[in-house]
């Protein structure tokens, strides 16, 4: 019985979690990874190049790399939160901005860095694309780079297969519990 729940337990890792982070990060292929700049460090607003993307890139997607620095003397058990709004524009036009927070649990090891799926493009509009990302307070783990990971060709996660995932993960775990 412990060789079945164990079994359920890793094969739900896999179809679950695993197959999730790799469909959102790691499919299609990279077009470009553009620095941002920072435009107006008082108000903590970084600007990315413009870059193109056409209908022959769909499905597409935008992925939000943030490295930050850990600040010093802080308590072991203290839970570090940025908030950031993300704005993308196309030929000028900018949308609704689209909130993001990152969250670190502990303030001890290395400085944490983050990977945030901002955007999936099923069809893609033709133009030029600009990303804006503005903290919405000041940001308790110090950003000390932006980038943006422009990818084409992308995968989406077939969503009954993440499910089926976390059911066979819990009910391995559920199951190692119960024994």
């Amino acid at each position: 019985m412990k060789t079945a729940a164990l079994l359920c337990l890793v094969l739900g890792l896999i179809a679950g979690p695993a197959y999730w982070v790799t469909a959102k990060f790691f499919t299609g292929e990279r077009l470009a990874m553009l620095d941002l700049k920072r435009v107006d460090a008082a108000a903590g607003v970084w600007r990315s190049a413009e870059f193109r993307l056409e209908p022959g890139m769909a499905p597409a997607g935008l992925v939000l790399h943030v490295e930050t620095s850990r600040p010093g003397g802080l308590d072991e058990n203290v839970t570090l939160n940025n908030h950031f709004l993300v704005t993308l524009s196309r030929d000028g036009e900018k949308a609704k901005p689209l909130g993001v927070s990152q969250k670190a649990a502990g303030a001890a090891g290395p400085a944490p860095t983050f990977r945030e799926h901002l955007l999936y493009f099923k069809e893609v509009l033709p133009g030029a694309y600009q990303l804006e990302v503005q903290s919405r307070t000041a940001p308790e783990l110090p950003v000390t780079a932006l980038r943006l990971e422009v990818r084409q060709h992308l995968h989406e996660p077939e969503s009954r297969i993440v499910t089926g995932g976390m059911v066979l993960m819990m009910v391995g775990i559920l199951t190692l519990v119960a024994l």
